[in-house]
């Protein structure tokens, strides 16, 4: 799911061997860390909110601003990010309006400094891209508030004249499936994988998490905070 999720089914249903299916864990709306909170959201149980601030502002849960990386390999998302921005999705900051907060100087706690380079933000949060996506000419189905257990949400049904892949939620069903992709952080796609009998694939999805990496290098990919 998340906008990696998102930007994979919209890229495969461009051919016609595919109608993907989008598993996102989002209660209103697919997005992952590129959503936000909206006014008007239930932000509880009973869908009574209980802040009038958080009722009436725009709260990106993450990404916040979008830029363009430098260098070769990137043309095709510069396209798509200057295509958005001509839609109207996406705003560009106003030059200098993006600040790093540094250490002070002459006695001041904090100062900001200036951010340089194109930088872009969501017209009405950070959830307009993913939700552009969602709702364009792309064919492909999205389950809402879909939790895939890493624990048991995937398991290998077929064999290797016939891959499927049976995805379920809490023990109930989900579909069965030709081909299976994994659009997650390291530590869930480790969990998800490691019941496969895609081992090869599993073996570059093992994370540690630790502050440090081995001296030898290790056999997982180290994650830290």
């Amino acid at each position: 799911g998340g906008i990696a999720g998102l930007a994979c089914a919209a890229t495969l249903s461009k051919s016609d061997k595919y109608i993907p299916t989008v598993f996102d864990t989002g209660r209103l709306r697919p997005g992952g860390r590129c959503s936000s909170r909206l006014p008007g959201d239930q932000g509880t149980k009973d869908g009574a909110s209980k802040s009038q601030i958080l009722d009436s502002i725009v709260i990106d849960h993450a990404a916040q601003i979008l830029t363009i990386p430098k260098g070769k390999g990137f043309e095709a998302f510069e396209e798509q990010v200057r295509q958005r921005e001509a839609d109207g999705v996406l705003k560009k900051f106003p030059d200098g309006s993006v600040c790093d907060i540094v250490d002070g100087k002459g006695g001041e706690s904090f100062r900001l400094k200036k951010v340089n380079g194109e930088m872009w933000y969501g017209n009405g949060g950070m959830s307009a891209v993913p939700q552009a996506i969602a709702s364009g000419k792309n064919e492909f189905r999205i389950e809402q508030d879909a939790w895939v257990s890493p624990g048991n949400g995937v398991k290998f049904n077929g064999d290797k004249g016939r891959p499927l892949w049976r995805v379920q939620r809490n023990g109930k069903p989900l579909g069965t499936f030709d081909e299976l992709v994994i659009a997650h952080n390291g530590k869930c796609a480790d969990r998800l994988m490691s019941k496969t009998p895609a081992r090869k694939l599993h073996s570059l999805l093992r994370t540690n998490f630790a502050p440090t990496v081995p001296k030898w290098g290790g056999k997982r990919k180290a994650l830290n905070s």
